[in-house]
């Protein structure tokens, strides 16, 4: 008996129709498998790194929110100590930002910890402006601090 029949085929005897169509199922149930197995890695994944940017644009909100409250805070009562006559030497200021500074200070170094480079910098200008010896004007202040908060906004927000 010979392999290829009368017609010029491959002739398969009846037996192994069902082995060879076995075989191609087991194949195609693999290879569906693997790629239904890829299909759904890459889904998880673009799925937690969703999660992840949402969770750090969360976190830099409240990073934010909270140094930029600190730092009015701390400008309000600089200015009431200024008014009352209490910061006139450099030893009474200095005291004054020992005490009073601390979370304005926590606070910029965690903006500085979580901050893309444009808020970088406007969390660096409010630090310089108030390290220089004449101090701040009040508006110096609201200008430094709206540049603070429109560099946060569009690192925060950058499709708006």
């Amino acid at each position: 008996m010979s392999a290829i029949s009368d017609k010029g085929f491959l002739s398969v005897s009846d037996r192994w129709i069902p082995i060879l169509a076995a075989t191609v199922g087991v194949i195609g149930g693999l290879g569906g498998a693997l790629i239904g197995g890829c299909v759904a890695n890459q889904g998880q994944q673009d799925q937690f790194e969703n999660e992840r940017q949402a969770a750090l644009v969360d976190m830099r909100k409240e990073v934010y929110a909270t140094y930029i409250q600190a730092m009015e805070s701390f400008v309000g009562k600089a200015g009431s100590a200024e008014q009352a006559g209490v910061l006139e030497t450099a030893k009474q200021l200095q005291e004054f930002i020992d005490e009073e500074g601390i979370p304005a200070f926590t606070a910029q170094a965690v903006a500085e910890l979580v901050a893309e480079d444009d808020v970088r910098k406007a969390v660096r200008d409010i630090d310089e402006a108030f390290r220089e010896e004449e101090g701040v004007e009040e508006d110096e202040w609201e200008e430094l601090r709206n540049t603070f908060i429109v560099q946060a906004h569009n690192e925060l927000f950058p499709d708006e």
